[in-house]
């Protein structure tokens, strides 16, 4: 998270809190796995304004592993 959150030029809270976002949008769905957080994004969700900064595709190729 912290590498990403760098990336993206945010805090770790700032992504935290988009991704309960799009998680309450219903655009991702997270579960854990061993000690981590896997994330299956729902291309077809429509997300409106809720990463006012990025376009969608900026903020997916940031998250890339």
């Amino acid at each position: 998270m912290k590498e990403r959150a760098r990336i993206l030029g945010w805090s770790e809270r700032d992504l935290s809190r988009q991704l309960a976002e799009l998680e309450t949008a219903g655009a991702i769905t997270r579960r854990k796995v061993a000690n981590r957080t896997r994330y299956e994004i729902h291309f077809d969700t429509q997300i409106g304004s809720l990463i006012p900064r990025l376009t969608v595709g900026e903020f997916l190729e940031a998250m890339k592993p």
